[in-house]
This record gives C-alpha cells, structure tokens and sequence, in this order.
C-alpha cells in the first residue's frame, strides 16, 4: 500500500523541505591572486664588431683543440715508436766506419788505397801498334784486393788462361812517363783487339783482376788474409808497391 501524508506530518516536516521558501545563494569562492606580471627587460643588441669577436674567440678555441689532439697523437705515436725502433747507427762520417762490398775493412779505418796511375785498356791492332782505349779501371769500381794487386803491376808481357782455359796475350805497357821522376803515369793493360772488339763477348772470358796480376806478376793477393791485406793498404798508401805480406805479422 503506498504511504500517504497527512496534513500533520507535512508540517512536521517543514525543517526539511519548503517548496515555497527561497533557495539559499551558495558562499562565493575566494579566488588565488594572480603574479605581478615581470618587469620587461632591455633587448639584447650586439654590434657588427660583436659578433666578428665571438666568431673569432669560437674559432680560435676550436683550433686550439684540434692542435691540442694532434700534438698528443703526435706525441703517443713518437712514444710507441721509440718503444719498438732499434738502436740505429748515427751514420755520421765520425761515427760511420763506411764498410761496403768495395771494402769491408771499413774505409774509415783502412781506406783502399788508391790507383798508383790511372790505367786503361790497351788493344794491338793488326800493324801491331798499341792503342790505348777509353776504358779505365776506375778506382771507385774497384775493391779493395783489386786495387791492391793491380798496383803490384809492372811493366811485362806474358799469357793468361781465360775462363774458357784458352791463352790470352797481356801485355802491361806504360803510356806516360814523368820526364823528371821517371815514374809511370798512366798504364795500358794490352790484350787483342778481338778481345775488346765492339759487339764481342770475349772480354767476359778474361780472369778476374787478382787471378789475372798472379798469373802475370807471380803476387797471389787472393790468398793474402785480412790483416796482410790491411797492411798491404797501408804501404800502397804510403807509396811502397812491394810485396811483403809476410812483414804484417
């Protein structure tokens, strides 16, 4: 059954609800204030002049840096390098005993000796006349042992085996003559003109230098040891052309 009120419970109940009582107004609300807006601020102005310097200042930094990186690779690459590099020799003229091929006695401490006169290749033609030819033993070509014994030439004549056992004819002639002191100034090594005919081969077929002078002269360089060889230089050096091997001991 539904509940029905009555007059007296309608009033009653009044504290409630009154239909004809004016609704309340709600309690205004208190706002937050707002910030003080910020003071404005002078614009920034750079000149011409300005900008130039902090491009260059930016500039320079980054030079700076980049030298700064180099110079450190530089130096760590120096460093590993000294760690793995062998002691080298200075190869200064003090210092450097110029050992080569030509000598291998150093010619810091025993420089070859020298040519006593320039020599050349001779030829005989088929008059039999004697010509010289431009062909020079050159003092710088020659090592040691070779300079040695081709300073023990003398005048002469006799035969040589050629390295296809065949007899060659070798005449040592002297070319020029000191009007004064007698002394040869130049030599001519003689052989036939077929040897050192243009296109020919056969100058290949001559013995080497050492083999050649002890075949003519009877003086066996080849067998003198390193310290009569050293000695040897020395006397050629000091103009003594003999051969007195056996005085180095």
């Amino acid at each position: 059954m539904a509940n029905v009120l009555l007059d007296g419970e309608l009033s009653e109940n009044r504290d409630e609800y009154d239909p004809t009582e004016a609704p309340s107004k709600p309690a205004a609300r208190k706002l937050p204030k707002a910030p003080a807006p910020a003071e404005p601020t002078a614009p920034i102005t750079l000149t011409v002049a300005d900008l130039k310097a902090l491009v260059e200042s930016a500039v320079t930094a980054a030079v700076g840096a980049q030298a700064a990186q180099s110079a450190s690779i530089s130096e760590a690459i120096g460093e590993g390098l000294k760690a793995v590099r062998q002691p080298i020799h200075e190869n200064t003229d003090a210092d450097n005993p110029r050992i080569s091929a030509y000598n291998p006695y150093g010619e810091k401490d025993h420089p070859r000796p020298g040519l006593k006169c320039p020599m050349f290749w001779g030829v005989t033609n088929a008059k039999k006349e004697i010509l010289a030819t431009p062909l020079e033993f050159l003092e710088k070509n020659c090592t040691a042992r070779e300079q040695v014994a081709l300073n023990l030439l003398e005048p002469t004549h006799g035969l040589v085996k050629g390295s296809d056992r065949r007899d060659i004819r070798v005449s040592v002639v002297p070319d020029k003559i000191d009007d004064v002191t007698g002394h040869v100034q130049r030599l001519l090594i003689v052989v036939p003109y077929a040897i050192l005919e243009k296109g020919s081969q056969a100058l290949n077929n001559m013995p080497p230098i050492e083999e050649m002078v002890r075949q003519l002269t009877g003086h066996d360089v080849e067998r003198c040891t390193d310290e009569e060889i050293k000695f040897l230089m020395r006397e050629q050096r000091a103009r003594r052309y003999r051969f007195q091997p056996e005085l180095a001991a």
